[in-house]
């Protein structure tokens, strides 16, 4: 011990002091050099939340990385959050980052759209992950159109409209309106375009969101022009003529329904109805017009005579000679009564008996045939025969009694034979009468004279003519050739060819072994 009574060590414990010290020096020294540093965050990366797009007043996840200098996560670390643009709030300022290196916050951005930014960085590191991201409209809460009601006066005419649509917040939400129409067979909207497809009314909708307001459209049709149909006629004095009318709109689209009111510009050539149907009343032209609205068009009528009747003189011919002629004549007269001139077309019915033109008739060859009239629709006609072979033309004048056969009753004497025309005029003191039967080749007995056949038969080669009468008792009349008749007769027996010239009354028929043509013409046969 020392001299202050403490233990004193011996050279031993000194040394076993010294030893022990040595080995504490040695332990520090090597563990020193065997245990790594701690990685130190070097950047910071945006690894979820960047570019992102969300509503106004939304929710953003971000997630950003801190690395070290090796690209390694670092654990541990402290990332402070930030909003640079774009509004909102955090849910928290700070974050840490997990085993990844990764920290993660949420953002609920602000009420206004456009772009935002938020960043994450972290100390001692100087750069920071930046997350933009784009804010858009929330739903729309109000819409607002560019006008409420649309009138349109032509098909396929358009406008443009638009709508003002806003979120909660007041942030313009027009790009996702949707338009929508009523009744499309009167109008169509795309994206604000609306045509107009057919008369009638409908409404525009556009919606956006729970929020929408509408666009009453009209489509009316206003004429611009009137077509009338046909555009000239021609029509006969007293007939009628039905024009139509259209309109059109500006853009040459029919107006269906539409109303015309009707006029003549001379009622004394034509007059129209309220359905458009024009009556001529004298020869000349007038425009019949349609108008409806303001705008109005016309058509030329002409009125012109048209023969209701014509007239054909003389009502028969005979010719005895090839070459021969005779002049026809026709009289047109209209619905009035009045004359029509000129517009006669002349045929014969057989050229190869006689032909006509302008009227004149010449003979060709033995035969019977008509040469027509014809003035419009109506037609009279002459009755033609060629007989070359005929014999002599006698006329009656009872100078030698009543006896058919006294041959001082005819001009020149001479009792008519099988060939000869026999004439009975009118206004002889003493007519004629058959007390045999005789031959002859025409008869022609006029107005108000008469011929008595009494019992017996006259045999008549070619024609029969009785504007008077021709009467009998029991006898009959025979025509045995190719004639004509007319007129008042007896009992008819026909053998030849026998055609009817003019309105014929016939006491009866017998049996007839040839050929009887009425050709249209009444025949009446009294029993």
């Amino acid at each position: 011990m020392d001299r202050y009574g403490m233990r004193t060590a011996g050279a031993g414990g000194i040394l076993a002091v010294v030893v022990l010290a040595c080995a504490v020096l040695l332990a520090t020294c090597d563990k020193s050099t065997t245990e790594p540093e701690a990685p130190q965050p070097a950047a910071v990366e945006a690894t979820q939340g960047a570019n992102a797009t969300v509503a106004v007043t939304g929710d953003v996840s971000l997630a950003a990385r801190v690395k070290d200098a090796n690209g390694g996560g670092v654990s541990g670390v402290v990332v402070h959050w930030s909003i640079v643009s774009g509004g909102g709030s955090l849910a928290s300022d700070s974050s840490t980052t997990d085993g990844t290196g990764t920290a993660r916050v949420v953002w609920t951005v602000g009420m206004t759209a456009g772009a935002g930014e938020a960043r994450a960085s972290v100390a001692g590191v100087s750069s920071s992950a930046s997350f933009p991201v784009t804010l858009t409209p929330g739903p729309a809460t109000a819409v607002t159109l560019s006008a409420d009601t649309a009138r349109f006066t032509a098909l396929a005419d358009t406008a443009t409209y638009t709508a003002a649509a806003e979120d909660a917040y007041g942030n313009d939400a027009s790009g996702a309106v949707a338009w929508a129409v009523d009744d499309d067979g009167v109008a169509t909207v795309s994206d604000g375009l609306v045509t107009a497809v057919g008369p009638g009314e409908t409404v525009v909708t556009a919606t956006g969101g729970a929020a929408a307001d509408t666009l009453v459209v009209v489509v009316v049709q206003e004429p611009v022009g009137v077509e009338v149909s046909p555009a000239a006629d021609t029509v006969a004095l007293g007939n009628t003529r039905a024009f139509s009318a259209a309109a059109a709109d500006a853009n040459g689209h029919a107006i269906a329904g539409a109303t015309f009111t009707w006029a003549s510009s001379d009622t004394m050539v034509a007059v129209v109805d309220a359905a458009g149907v024009a009556t001529g009343r004298t020869a000349g032209t007038a425009f019949i017009a349609a108008a409806t609205g303001t705008v109005r068009d016309s058509a030329a009528l002409v009125v012109r005579q048209v023969a209701v009747t014509v007239v054909v003189t003389p009502t028969d011919a005979v010719l005895t000679a090839a070459g021969d002629t005779v002049r026809a004549q026709a009289a047109g007269t209209d619905l009035h009564g009045d004359p029509v001139a000129g517009g006669v077309t002349w045929t014969s019915r057989d050229p190869a008996v006689a032909t006509v033109t302008g009227g004149l008739v010449q003979a060709v060859a033995d035969g019977t045939t008509r040469i027509v009239a014809t003035m419009d629709a109506v037609a009279d006609s002459v009755a033609v025969s060629v007989r070359t072979s005929a014999g002599a033309s006698r006329t009656w004048t009872g100078d030698g009694g009543g006896d058919w056969v006294a041959p001082l009753s005819w001009t020149p004497a001479g009792r008519p034979n099988a060939r000869d025309t026999a004439s009975v005029p009118t206004g002889m003191a003493t007519m004629p009468a058959l007390n045999v039967d005789a031959a002859v080749g025409r008869v022609e007995v006029a107005g108000g004279a008469t011929l008595g056949l009494g019992a017996h038969v006259l045999e008549v080669s070619r024609d029969a003519l009785a504007d008077g009468a021709i009467t009998a008792t029991t006898g009959w009349l025979a025509v045995s050739g190719t004639g004509w008749i007319r007129g008042v007769l007896p009992v008819l027996e026909v053998t030849g060819t026998v055609e009817v010239a003019g309105p014929t009354t016939l006491k009866g028929l017998r049996a007839v072994g040839g050929t009887l043509r009425t050709q249209g013409t009444r025949v009446t046969v009294q029993n």
